[in-house]
């Protein structure tokens, strides 16, 4: 009887939780199909919208935060703290929203695949740039009394093991923090 009024209740109430629709059966579930994740990703989810601010136009439309995050790589934490909630620009360049914006092109719309290759190369150009920018730079010594003792180092950590020195003693002399000499003998 019990069973009876389980399976009642499951074809009256039709739920839409993650239920067997037959009542007193094993439990077990079959993994999920890509067409039913699809489809209630669609349901459920809440659209995130990519624009590029520098082609004024919409990038990709995804079907959810958590689609988006799995395709991208980018942290949940991230992805709400920052650009959802204070609207920052990932990569000086990327808008997301979760706002339709009208005036934005949506004829160059890219693929996911497609979406997925221009994040890929844009974060590796964006560490190219950074680590070129960090890049080591040379440092001139130039010793005052006996310019004979002058030397070029190609960087702060070769001057400051050549002057036997700190590094950040050295990098507050070449900031301007500190004036004068680095030694005064």
């Amino acid at each position: 009887m019990a069973i009876e009024l389980e399976q009642y209740l499951i074809d009256t109430l039709a739920p839409n939780l993650n239920v067997d629709f037959v009542a007193s059966s094993t439990g077990y579930h079959e993994p999920m199909s890509i067409e039913w994740r699809q489809h209630l990703r669609e349901l459920r989810g809440i659209p995130v919208y990519i624009y590029d601010l520098t082609t004024k136009s919409l990038v990709h439309m995804f079907d959810s935060k958590t689609h988006l995050q799995d395709n991208l790589g980018i942290d949940h934490g991230d992805l709400n703290d920052k650009y959802f909630n204070k609207n920052k620009v990932y990569y000086l360049r990327f808008l997301f929203t979760t706002i339709p914006k009208p005036e934005m092109n949506v004829e160059s719309i890219k693929t996911l695949e497609d979406t997925i290759i221009l994040f890929t190369a844009i974060r590796a150009e964006t560490t190219r740039l950074m680590l070129q920018e960090h890049r080591s730079k040379s440092v001139s010594a130039v010793n005052t009394i006996n310019p004979e003792l002058s030397q070029e180092f190609a960087s702060i950590r070769e001057c400051a093991r050549g002057l036997k020195g700190d590094r950040v003693t050295i990098r507050k002399h070449l900031n301007g923090n500190y004036t004068g000499l680095y030694r005064r003998v």
